[in-house]
């Protein structure tokens, strides 16, 4: 029998993330005294950080599930969730109304997840699972609009959704404490999959990540595999600490600088089912609202989520130099942002233009990715500067973009005059001709 400490009364909750679209759960009841006595995982589809709350305000703070005047957060706009207790899984999908998200075209991000619960009693003194007896879930219930659903005997599933953005759903599973189970510690964990496709993906996800960590228990495996994740990352850079005291604490501040430097922006790609050998096997919901196939090597991925007026000085170019790839993915992806959605984001977040901050910092990150030689980038490769700019909406932006590259000329002259002015497309006759004088003084100097 695990040897809880019996100061710890309290549920120990743990959580861990294998893969871009999957998070894993656990959490461990302490030993109770009195047997036969039940306990209720909650899954709380619309317990959402509120954008109500004010977060420079010690007396509100960031507010969960509910507004600062203590109302239901509008952030969880529409949900359905589904519970099935013979399963032992949940289901649906939430719409994320917040203060960026309510900028998409229909109002909201709709994310998709799919979760699979599993319970067992520790009952060995290596509290390992894997020896340990699994528990069945011996019923379920649900609540929306702060009400709790009646469930019909003999019913082992049901599905709610809240009304009049209530921003209140949620469903819960029933897990028994025998004699024997209240005596240890009993774990319930809870492995989640999310798609901004559709349900499918996230089940599709769950799956396929379940089934690589090859564990009926899966948290220690996949805790293992990001960790692994984690120091694979963090070994791009390697340095002398020394052996002092000093040179260890400045590597600590340096790794954990480094940690948080890696943590954005967020992997939108998608694996699709069966997928072919000529693919890239993933997918992503675009800014046109429409789902693409991600048209680049199977190795790289289509980014989202990025405050580029905070980053484009810093995060990028350090990308730039500590890990191109990445950086060649980002660049990549806002040029196809552009592609399906019309334009060069400033604050890309999901599939939406929220318009934030000032500026255009993109263009002046994807020049830079292509004058520094970034595998994948080169101005003649197919993203062509072209795509840049004459997704541009206005002249400003075309001349913003075009001097970006005059700006770049002298480090990489060969490239500047690769694509010369077809990059500058798609504007008036007089504007062109000023703009190509530009132009050829600059190859001029180039050239001498």
């Amino acid at each position: 029998m695990h040897e809880w400490p019996p100061a710890e009364r309290t549920v120990h909750a743990e959580v861990t993330a294998p893969d871009t679209h999957v998070g894993i759960h656990r959490y461990t009841f302490p030993p109770i005294n009195a047997p036969n006595r039940n306990v209720s995982v909650l899954f709380d589809v619309c317990h959402t950080a509120s954008a109500d709350a004010d977060p420079l305000d010690a007396k509100s703070g960031i507010m969960f599930g509910a507004t600062a005047s203590g109302g239901p957060t509008q952030a969880c706009h529409a949900a359905v969730i589904t519970v099935d207790d013979q399963t032992q899984t949940f289901s649906g999908w939430v719409d994320n109304k917040g203060a960026l998200t309510e900028r998409a075209q229909n109002g909201s991000v709709r994310v998709h997840f799919a979760a699979q619960v599993v319970a067992y009693c520790n009952s060995s003194q290596s509290f390992d699972p894997r020896s340990s007896p699994s528990v069945a879930a011996v019923g379920h219930g649900a609540w929306a609009d702060f009400k709790l659903q009646n469930v019909p005997a003999g019913t082992s599933s049901s599905t709610v959704s809240p009304t009049n953005n209530s921003g209140s759903a949620g469903a819960f599973l029933v897990f028994p404490r025998d004699d024997t189970c209240s005596k240890n510690p009993l774990s319930v964990e809870v492995a989640v999959g999310i798609s901004f496709i559709d349900a499918e993906h996230a089940e599709q996800s769950l799956q396929q990540s379940l089934g690589e960590l090859g564990s009926t228990f899966p948290f220690d495996a996949a805790r293992r595999k990001a960790q692994q994740l984690w120091r694979n990352q963090l070994s791009i850079v390697s340095i002398n600490n020394g052996s002092t005291t000093a040179m260890h604490d400045e590597a600590v501040k340096f790794y954990s600088s480094l940690y948080r430097a890696s943590l954005s922006p967020t992997v939108y790609t998608e694996k699709v089912a069966n997928a072919t050998k000529d693919s890239s096997g993933k997918e992503y919901m675009g800014f046109d609202g429409n789902v693409h196939q991600w048209q680049f090597p199977a190795d790289s991925d289509y980014h989202s989520d990025m405050s580029i007026w905070d980053i484009h000085r810093t995060q990028l170019p350090w990308l730039l130099i500590s890990n191109p790839p990445r950086a060649r993915d980002i660049a990549r992806s806002l040029v196809q942002i552009a592609d399906d959605g019309g334009r060069i984001p400033r604050w890309p977040l999901a599939s939406v233009y929220t318009g934030c901050m000032i500026g255009d910092h993109g263009f002046s990150f994807i020049a830079d990715a292509c004058v520094k030689g970034t595998q994948g980038m080169q101005p003649h490769s197919t993203l062509s500067f072209r795509f840049v700019v004459t997704s541009t909406r206005t002249f400003a932006e075309s001349v913003i973009c075009c001097l970006l590259l005059y700006w770049q000329c002298h480090i990489r002259c060969e490239l500047f005059e690769s694509f010369r002015l077809h990059a500058c497309s798609g504007i008036g006759r007089k504007r062109q001709d000023g703009l190509r004088k530009l132009v050829h003084s600059r190859l001029r100097h180039c050239r001498s």
